[in-house]
């Protein structure tokens, strides 16, 4: 199944009461509050996806992928495994991430060429995602410390009729992140992100985020088409959803490598 990449809400009356008063910008720490509570105010106890991916090249050759995630929130923390199912070159492949209190994620992947799981560094978090446009490091968001990043609302726009906060998040530590600052676009009625930019090191933009549709599934808004666009490469990652189920119980088990090589609890 696959991570539902983050979810978000409304606007805060705090936030209407300042802008009237003072008309200034928001401060950081009420910026970090809108991105926290994105990432948590549309989260489900646990969740069970399937996605179809297209991955484009800059030539335009296409290529397909079946793949799984079963994410869960335990205990404050979130945990998802991710398991792919088609095509034959990547099937079986395991990829576990989980969030460590006051520390980096953990990240582990299981290849079947290898027959073995390995741990994927910090540093290797800038890397392609199973060759997608999608990094570890993106793969691995909702699972990244709010705190790790200085957040500034930078100013409030309107995107496809819907009026957002855009807020910028710059990495405390420069060495944190593969991008220097992002920027994303979070629905005031929903707090769905239903976009971000991501900017290499150099300041140059890097990667697009987009939610292209959604809807209300269960009590919980989810991207059904989500794509992921490297400007600079000129090729993108559509994620497509065919199927997902909330809140229903997940075994410990599937959090262990015990999982990852062999596909059973």
């Amino acid at each position: 199944m696959n991570k539902t990449i983050s979810v978000y809400r409304r606007p805060l009356r705090a936030l209407a009461l300042l802008a009237l008063l003072s008309g200034a910008s928001l401060s950081a720490q009420t910026a970090e509050e809108i991105v926290e509570k994105s990432k948590t105010v549309n989260e489900a106890k646990s969740t069970q996806i399937q996605m179809f991916l297209t991955v484009t090249d800059r030539k335009g050759g296409t290529k397909n992928m079946e793949v799984e995630e079963y994410g869960v929130k335990a205990d404050g923390l979130s945990k998802a495994v991710i398991v792919f199912k088609k095509p034959a070159s990547v099937a079986n492949t395991r990829f576990l991430v989980e969030e460590v209190a006051g520390g980096d994620e953990s990240r582990k992947i299981f290849l079947p060429e290898l027959g073995k799981v390995r741990r994927i560094a910090a540093s290797e978090g800038g890397g392609s995602f199973m060759g997608t446009d999608f990094s570890y490091d993106d793969i691995s968001t909702a699972a990244r410390d709010t705190s790790r990043d200085v957040h500034t609302l930078v100013r409030e726009d309107t995107l496809n009729g819907e009026p957002c906060w855009v807020i910028e998040s710059v990495p405390r530590d420069k060495g944190d992140s593969q991008y220097s600052r992002s920027l994303r676009w979070i629905a005031k009625d929903n707090w769905l992100t239903l976009k971000a930019e991501m900017y290499d090191k150099a300041g140059a933009l890097l990667k697009i985020l987009e939610i292209g549709k959604y809807e209300r599934r269960s009590g919980y808004w989810t991207p059904l088409v989500t794509t992921m666009s490297n400007v600079q490469e000129g090729s993108s990652t559509a994620m497509e959803l065919r199927a997902v189920i909330y809140d229903k119980p997940i075994p410990a088990g599937v959090y262990t490598e015990k999982f990852l090589s062999t596909g059973r609890p």
